[in-house]
């Protein structure tokens, strides 16, 4: 499945869970606050991140859904 994202005058074809996210995105999504976000990054938990810039923070969904997959999966580790 691909998305076409148009920003611009450029528009690029990308896989779904190639998409970057904004931290409002994410934060929605796992209904978080963003920053919880932001000191999950600070102590190194939470999803994968891309820092672009300073100010500038993405996540790509595959990273998030990865980040999901691996807490389920202790979840039912801890179960047996």
């Amino acid at each position: 499945m691909q998305l076409n994202v148009a920003r611009k005058e450029l528009t690029v074809a990308l896989p779904v869970d190639e998409m970057l996210l904004t931290e409002k995105d994410v934060a929605d999504y796992l209904g978080l606050k963003p920053r919880t976000l932001q000191f999950w990054r600070l102590f190194g938990r939470g999803p994968k991140f891309i820092k672009i810039s300073n100010r500038l923070i993405r996540y790509r969904a595959c990273d998030v859904q990865t980040w999901l997959d691996d807490i389920k999966e202790r979840q039912k580790q801890e179960l047996t």
